[in-house]
């Protein structure tokens, strides 16, 4: 599933809105309503100054979700867990929604909030309201640099983002807990910098930082913040703290907000500062900091908050089109199913196929019809249901697999570095708290463009210089020549360097346009494929989109169902070779007449198909050996779903 942005830079200005849900009857339809169009909203503001990176990141509170979704909750979602220690409290505080809205133009973040409150209306009410601000290089308002610690690379989504081996009901997720903080900033200020250093655990002019303290020894603000888990392995969070106020009424905070995969390691983070290691040694930062609010909330995929005004019917975490045992073929993954009952006493089915291909070889081509059948049972699995067929992994050597993950592991350091090398190139980013590939790619980008424009610029200034050079050079020749004749030597021209010689080129330089676009050798892959496919299908750059939406009725009956559990409502087209993350939303309707009472149960299947002979082995749950890679899914796979009244 595609994630929500948690992962967008720390911009120039920042909202915190906690919200929570009235009593209002229609309350819980307007939320799911708004909550759908988080990326319409953002759209439509964005227009306005593109450049602003205007974003905005959705998380649900424990209760809320239960109400809003009626789906188990997350395996860790739970209220804000209240630390209480011997001096310091760590307080709970209601939230059922949260908002973190993101941009480098605090009226892009106003226009959001003000739309999106007059969108929610009465359907909600304010805990809590924010606005921070960026100060100076990252620091907070006690003078030090705040977020040092946070992951970098590819590392950020692995400390933020839920897999399906984490959880699998909870994927392209995250949690995110909230807390906000008031200073005591004349109190702060009395102390002498050497013991701010000391409560922080790094220098206050450079970020350095310090040695950790023995153990049983009082603690620095950074030790604490520090989780390892019982193995010794380090657990990091993404912090997008921002610092807020206002001087004229002495207010000065800092609210904090942590991004993690895993609830755990930012509710042990709280523990140690509050209760202390070992208990009584609290962290000595909250003598100055008080905390007054303190929430949890769920971080859910952005294609699930697009399909909040819908009803879940069930999840589907299967992969197709992928041997598991290898990772150079394609893999598909339908994850969630949504669907309506609608006035008519029809259902409607929508169900969003994400693509994650792997590196693509052409040694085993595939049709590019993708086939989605359901079924409707009222009655639970019958006589004619077939049982699925088992899956027939076939699992790389285990020293063939630690080879493949140590040469995917230094590819990965050797990329990480190459891009760190990058950004240390581009002076745009010199300031920069967190690197993410997108921005050094787009700065690269930028600072390319800059400064060939600038090279033209100085190859002309530098041909006028030249030309000026020439000519000089031919009036003093020639004033030589008047005052002592032949014999008087004549001055030479400069001749161009190397350097200069390159630069004059520089408005020469021939780029290329690449049609193919990006890919590994697509135009041979691409005809290589076409010759081999068996059944006669090629495939086309042009198909590498999503298709348009399948729309399909079938009428369904009691006799239908006692006579066939299954109907095929179409089919569309999916190409094999997809870009990461394109969602394909495919939606089928199917009709029950008034007195057929609603099913309780809701079967689906695929299948690759390119002509209707291969339906029925597919049906059957019979596989030749030449599709024997596919995985997954495979014959009827029975969901059970709750159907609103």
């Amino acid at each position: 599933m595609n994630p929500q942005a948690v992962e967008s830079p720390l911009s120039q200005s920042a909202t915190f809105l906690v919200l929570s849900a009235t009593d209002n009857p229609d309350a819980s339809k307007t939320i799911r309503s708004t909550l759908s169009s988080i990326a319409d909203i953002t759209k439509n503001i964005s227009i306005r100054h593109q450049s602003a990176n205007l974003s905005c990141t959705v998380g649900i509170g424990s209760s809320a979700w239960d109400r809003l979704t009626k789906l188990p909750r997350p395996n860790e979602l739970h209220p804000f867990k209240e630390f209480k220690g011997s001096k310091h409290t760590a307080v709970s505080t209601p939230g059922d929604i949260f908002f973190h809205i993101r941009s480098e133009r605090r009226d892009m973040a106003f226009e959001f909030e003000r739309q999106l409150m007059d969108r929610l209306g009465d359907a909600v009410k304010l805990e809590d309201e924010t606005v921070g601000f960026r100060y100076f290089d990252t620091r907070d308002v006690l003078g030090f640099v705040d977020g040092t610690a946070n992951p970098v690379g590819p590392d950020v989504k692995d400390s933020v983002l839920i897999t399906a081996q984490d959880d699998s009901t909870a994927v392209g997720g995250s949690y995110v807990v909230v807390q906000k903080y008031l200073h005591d900033l004349k109190a702060w200020k009395t102390l002498k910098t050497e013991q701010q250093e000391a409560i922080i655990g790094r220098t206050k002019l450079d970020n350095i930082e310090l040695d950790d303290a023995d153990e049983g020894q009082q603690q620095s603000h950074k030790s604490l913040a520090t989780i390892e888990d019982e193995g010794g392995s380090e657990h990091d969070i993404l912090r997008d703290n921002m610092p807020f106020g206002s001087p004229a009424q002495g207010e000065f905070g800092t609210y904090f907000i942590g991004y993690s995969k895993k609830l755990w390691v930012i509710e042990k983070m709280l523990e140690r500062m509050f209760v202390g290691v070992p208990p009584g040694m609290h962290d000595r930062i909250l003598n100055y900091s008080k905390a007054v609010t303190g929430s949890t909330f769920f971080v859910p995929s952005a294609d699930f908050l697009a399909a909040q005004p819908h009803n879940y019917l069930g999840q589907l975490n299967v992969t197709f089109g992928a041997d598991t045992g290898r990772s150079d073929r394609p893999s598909h993954h339908v994850n969630s199913v949504f669907g309506d009952v609608m006035s008519d006493r029809s259902l409607a089915i929508s169900l969003t196929i994400t693509s994650k291909p792997r590196r693509v070889y052409n040694l085993y081509p595939l049709p590019n019809t993708l086939q989605i059948n359901h079924t409707m049972s009222n009655a639970g699995i019958t006589k004619n249901s077939r049982p699925k067929r088992k899956n027939r992994p076939r699992p790389l050597p285990p020293d063939v697999t630690a080879r493949n993950l140590a040469i995917e592991k230094q590819r990965r350091g050797e990329l990480k570095e190459d891009f760190l090398e990058l950004a240390r190139l581009l002076p745009d980013l010199a300031n920069t708290r967190r690197l993410t590939k997108v921005l050094i790619v787009n700065k690269s980008i930028k600072h390319v463009k800059q400064q060939r424009e600038l090279s033209i610029a100085a190859a002309s200034d530098m041909q006028e210089v030249v030309d000026q050079n020439h000519q000089l050079v031919a009036e003093v020749n020639a004033l030589r020549a008047q005052i002592g004749g032949p014999s008087m030597p004549q001055a030479q021209a400069k001749l161009l360097t190397p350097a200069m010689a390159q630069l004059a080129e520089t408005k020469n330089h021939i780029f290329g346009t690449f049609p193919a676009g990006f890919g590994d050798n697509w135009a041979e892959e691409y005809s290589q494929v076409q010759h081999e496919t068996t059944h006669g299908m090629g495939f086309s750059p042009d198909n590498s989109c999503a298709p348009p939406a399948l729309q399909t009725d079938v009428n369904i009956t009691p006799d239908t169902i006692q006579s066939s559990l299954e109907t095929t409502p179409g089919s569309a087209p999916v190409s094999a070779y997809q870009e990461p993350q394109v969602n394909f939303n495919l939606c089928l309707n199917t009709a029950a007449e008034p007195s057929f009472p609603f099913p309780d149960l809701l079967g689906l299947s695929h299948s690759y198909l390119d002509d209707p002979s291969m339906e029925s082995f597919w049906t059957q749950g019979v596989v030749d050996e030449g599709s024997a890679w596919v995985s997954g899914l495979s014959g009827s796979d029975v969901l059970s779903s709750v159907f609103p009244e």
